[in-house]
């Protein structure tokens, strides 16, 4: 996946597919990338994305009319573990590289970023 450049104080938006993020604490310049993320669930009233980013909260994501949803959340380089919530059911990315067996007993799906 190709960079995406952003401030985290939101000062400008992100306008180009490379990105530097400024963490204003540590004065430092930190490269994120776009994770898109697209789930087949035409019956599905919500569906939501969450793993080990964005502090294991779920992200909402957005119908496509198609009967996919999909979001595109910024994440830094490195390998993460996440599962789809269609209606609070966790389900695993069958596109995906592959899964893990979590620190919790479950499978999650696999994704890689920025390597």
């Amino acid at each position: 996946m190709k960079p995406v450049r952003e401030n985290l104080n939101h000062q400008q938006p992100a306008t180009s597919p490379a990105a530097q993020v400024y963490h204003p604490k540590r004065h430092l310049k930190i490269t994120v990338y776009p994770a898109v993320f697209r789930c087949h669930a035409p019956q599905a009233n919500l569906v939501a994305v969450v793993g080990n980013f964005y502090d294991g909260q779920p992200q909402p994501m957005q119908p496509t009319g198609d009967g996919y949803w999909h979001v595109t959340l910024e994440l830094k380089r490195g390998r993460y573990e996440y599962r789809f919530l269609v209606e609070n059911v966790p389900i695993l990315d069958p596109k995906s590289r592959g899964s893990i067996l979590g620190a919790d007993g479950t499978k999650y799906s696999l994704l890689e970023v920025g390597f």
